[in-house]
């Protein structure tokens, strides 16, 4: 029997929603806290895995300080981490594909990569590039292919 994965995933979300078995509170520098499922969180995240199983203190703490990562977007990865939905866009991307570098989300951090890469243009290609040159070495690498033809007169994305 094959297991049905919308279904968990409902069963995951109504779980961390009223708070029954979470076992630790991650609180942000800007204060928002949210519980949750160290081994749901260990599941989709090396970071995770490696912060809970040290047997360091956030392995038993109940309350664990992420920093560097803001609340609304913790919120939007705990969230895709529970569901594997999210949706990605110019206000959030900046934000989410660098914690999600931090994190070691690694499904979330690919589905960033691609909706960067679907979004470039000749118009923002040079500010793309920038960022991606920090955390997404594919689409660095594709831009700095697709500047050096635009120099040599065949630019197109």
């Amino acid at each position: 029997m094959a297991l049905n994965i919308p279904v968990a995933c409902d069963v995951l979300r109504e779980l961390r929603n009223s708070g029954e078995y979470c076992d630790v509170t991650l609180r942000m520098d800007d204060q928002q806290s949210f519980k949750v499922h160290r081994a749901i969180l260990c599941s989709c995240s090396s970071f995770f895995r490696a912060l809970f199983t040290n047997g360091m203190n956030e392995t038993t703490d109940r309350i664990v300080d992420i920093h560097d990562i803001k609340g609304d977007t913790m919120n939007l990865i705990i969230d895709f981490i529970y569901t594997h939905e999210i949706t990605l866009n110019e206000n959030n991307i900046y934000e989410i594909l660098p914690a999600t570098n931090q994190l070691q989300v690694l499904e979330l951090f690919s589905l960033c990569e691609n909706y960067l890469y679907q979004k470039l243009s000749p118009e923002n290609a040079i500010g793309i590039r920038e960022f991606a040159s920090f955390f997404c070495k594919l689409i660095f690498i594709s831009l700095m292919k697709e500047i050096q033809k635009q120099k040599s007169g065949s630019f197109r994305l």
